[in-house]
């Protein structure tokens, strides 16, 4: 019986010309069995892929699959998102905390639950979602300046400056709101401005420091490559701080991956702080492999 559903599945997935919002594939999304929910993710992500569209109630749907016990549900869940955030980046749906009733962009909501695949329990997983975060274009900001902050900022108006970060002052900041009371904190926020999820608080920190080396270089990749992106320069100058401290990882493959990225940035980030030109110094110069002396 599984598999004449997953073949009719697979059938209803090549067809793009079936309303998928209506299609039998929601249903079997909450099938008990993990293949047939798997199965109805990648027909929904196949109809994408040949020009179909995606409807809201499937957005809703995948992200219910994040939760599933199956990594690979989960990851094709994350695809999923992926795919709504290139179809429709700018629609509006409502923020997750909805005690004011606030609305955000769509890529930015898809981009803080890609953030969440940061704290998978398996490895695959977190590897592929950092690559997924890398293809993002057109995050907001402080989405992005968010996953390089372990304080969960409640309206993210104020950013540390590179200076400010390099000296270790202000590891919290107040809104302004009301005086000292929804300054950043750790854990979790009740503040009914928040609308950024807490799995972006920090989420590229967590890739560079994750034990296997696929993460840490799908992190560092898609680190380099959003602040490429980013037009302002502030965001590379961010992210430079964390790539000239993957200078120091235990794995050749991971050091060289991060000279790599340093040097893509080098255009953005002209002039290194003293603190990273000594990471430089002592790092990369007396390294054992050539190619990372060379370069």
């Amino acid at each position: 019986m599984s598999k004449f559903k997953i073949m009719s599945i697979a059938f209803v997935g090549e067809n793009i010309e079936v309303d998928a919002s209506r299609a039998p594939i929601l249903e079997m999304l909450d099938d008990h069995d993990q293949r047939i929910r798997l199965a109805s993710l990648n027909a929904l992500y196949l109809i994408f892929k040949r020009g179909g569209d995606l409807a809201l109630p499937q957005y809703s749907k995948a992200i219910n699959m994040l939760a599933d016990i199956s990594h690979q549900v989960r990851l094709a869940a994350y695809r999923i998102l992926f795919a709504f955030a290139i179809q429709t980046p700018d629609k509006m749906i409502p923020a997750r905390n909805i005690k004011n009733n606030e609305e955000i962009r769509l890529i930015d909501d898809a981009f803080a639950h890609l953030c969440d695949s940061m704290n998978d329990p398996e490895s695959s997983v977190r590897a592929e979602g950092a690559t997924l975060l890398g293809k993002f274009d057109g995050v907001s900001m402080r989405f992005l300046h968010q996953t390089l902050e372990k304080n969960l900022m409640t309206n993210l108006n104020r950013i540390r400056s590179l200076n400010e970060r390099a000296k270790g002052e202000g590891g919290e900041f107040s809104s302004g709101r009301k005086f000292g009371d929804d300054k950043a904190i750790r854990g979790e926020v009740e503040d009914d401005n928040n609308v950024i999820a807490r799995g972006a608080c920090g989420a590229f920190i967590h890739g560079l420091e994750d034990e296997f080396q696929t993460v840490r270089v799908a992190a560092l990749d898609a680190l380099c490559t959003l602040a490429a992106k980013e037009t302002t320069g502030d965001f590379a100058k961010q992210s430079m701080d964390y790539m000239v401290d993957m200078l120091n990882d235990e794995i050749e493959g991971v050091r060289l991956n991060a000279i790599n990225n340093c040097v893509r940035l080098a255009s953005r980030v002209p002039v290194l702080l003293e603190d990273q030109n000594e990471n430089v110094l002592t790092s990369c110069l007396p390294d054992s492999r050539r190619e990372i002396r060379y370069k």
